[in-house]
């Protein structure tokens, strides 16, 4: 008897690690696959505690900052010296290569420069893997955001082709609504789609408009150069600093360009790209209501 009961105690000791490790496989597999978050949309930002909103008016400065998920070019990740880079100066900043994992702090990375800066955030997550809101991209804001949106851009199953989405957000600026599109496009077989798509979305947009965004193109892409060669469209960098190789890119409709820079890589591997802007005086002749936006 004594050695049945032994016997019977084995094959459950079996039973059991294989148990274990049809749960971890179950576990593994079903956490590192992928899937796409739907569109969403709001009225507002999340704002921090004790933080308050500039009043909207012009001058006003964006900015554009794919951050690594804070990870610098010495391999040490801070997102305190990420917040640096941004500083005070920016009233409104597309980030790109955001991180939502717990790996890297409790709370997505647009929720943590917003409690460091002040500012209003929005995460757009755009894929859940390990059962969390895994990268994305996001905006934070110092001015009262009217209403926002979040959609997916063109998408195929084929090799390094991530999901992708862009923000459409809307602030009111001297009494006139400026439409800001945040995004970051793929690097390979769908960049031209999602370029393409890009384009209408901004030459669509009621102006005066904004496009920020790491566009994972220079100034030799065809369709790029399609956007640039539109008479409304105006790049920043190129009017005040002149040529300047990037990936990262402003570029506005309906909107008086003051100033613009750069902050070299370092504490990412991407600039920070900036730009100081001004409502034109035609356009505060002009009233319009662009929420809600439609997806």
């Amino acid at each position: 008897m004594a050695v049945l009961a032994n016997r019977v105690t084995s094959v459950k000791k079996i039973v059991l690690w294989l148990g274990a490790i049809a749960l971890f496989l179950v576990t593994f597999t079903v956490g590192d696959g992928q899937i796409r978050v739907a569109p969403r949309e709001g009225t507002t930002f999340e704002l921090p505690e004790n933080a308050t909103w500039r009043v909207p008016s012009s001058p006003f400065r964006v900015g554009t900052y794919n951050i690594r998920r804070s990870k610098g070019l010495d391999d040490v990740r801070d997102i305190r010296r990420t917040a640096e880079v941004i500083g005070s100066e920016s009233d409104i900043v597309g980030l790109q290569e955001l991180s939502g994992s717990l790996f890297y702090g409790w709370h997505d990375q647009a929720h943590q420069l917003g409690h460091i800066l002040g500012t209003g955030f929005l995460y757009a997550p755009t894929r859940w893997r390990w059962y969390q809101r895994y990268d994305g991209i996001g905006l934070l804001s110092r001015l009262p955001i009217k209403c926002w949106s979040i959609e997916g851009l063109p998408h195929r199953d084929v090799p390094k082709a991530y999901y992708r989405n862009l923000i459409t957000a809307v602030v009111e600026i001297d009494g006139v609504e400026v439409t800001v599109l945040n995004t970051h496009l793929n690097r390979h077989e769908t960049h031209s789609e999602q370029l393409e798509y890009i384009k209408g979305k901004f030459r669509a947009a009621a102006t005066p408009a904004v496009l920020v965004g790491d566009l994972n193109n220079d100034l030799t892409d065809p369709v790029f150069q399609e956007l640039l060669n539109d008479e409304d469209v105006e790049d920043p960098l190129e009017k005040i600093i002149g040529d300047y190789w990037t990936l990262d890119w402003i570029l506005v409709r309906g909107l008086e360009v003051i100033d613009a820079g750069v902050v070299e890589p370092g504490v990412s591997d991407h600039p920070y790209v900036w730009a100081e802007l001004s409502v034109p005086n035609a356009a505060k002749m002009t009233k319009r209501s662009s929420c809600p936006i439609n997806l």
